[in-house]
């Protein structure tokens, strides 16, 4: 599976294709901007099933694995090194809690150094491109998947999994007893 270049993934490839004419074709591949456009695309009513199916799919995957967010990334290496943003291991297990603790040292880091160190214009635009991912896939801020690993480890998802299309934020919101930091 490679979201860096839409050509490498075959199935997203074949299944894509008609979309990525439609809606993407004077984005070159690479970096992963086909992706990035087309799952820009994905509630569009024209868009294809199988292309909407396999583009959920790959932004599950990239949920679980922040480095399959090349743009995110590539974008941001040198903030990443800057800020250290890298996954806790001695935090919860679950992987979408590590693509939010990445987004969200990014977006604190920059914060901080905003008048030192700033963020490049690339990696400002790859925060905000991840923040909307997640916001839009997920219905989930970084923050929430933060603040409420426990009670989304407990009751919504025994691994840790944000579920696309609003299930998991369903789900906590189903559970009245959420600690604190969950309420925030």
């Amino acid at each position: 599976m490679q979201t860096e270049d839409f050509h490498l993934d075959r199935p997203l490839f074949f299944a894509c294709r008609h979309a990525r004419e439609v809606y993407c074709k004077d984005i070159p591949a690479g970096q992963g901007k086909v992706f990035e456009c087309l799952m820009s695309k994905r509630f569009d009513q024209f868009m294809e099933p199988e292309c909407g199916n396999l583009l959920a799919e790959r932004a599950y995957w990239m949920g679980r694995d922040y480095r399959m967010a090349h743009p995110l990334v590539k974008g941001c290496e040198k903030e990443m090194k800057d800020y250290k943003c890298e996954p806790q291991s001695q935090y919860e297990a679950a992987a979408h809690f590590h693509l939010a603790w990445i987004l969200l040292c990014l977006e604190n880091g920059a914060h901080l150094a905003k008048n030192t160190n700033p963020p490049s214009a690339q990696c400002q635009h790859e925060m905000l491109a991840h923040r909307q991912m997640m916001l839009t896939e997920f219905r989930m801020a970084p923050e929430l998947v933060m603040h409420c690993s426990q009670e989304i480890d407990k009751w919504c998802s025994p691994r840790g999994d944000i579920e696309a299309e609003g299930r998991t934020l369903h789900c906590l919101m189903e559970h009245a007893s959420v600690s604190f930091f969950c309420r925030e």
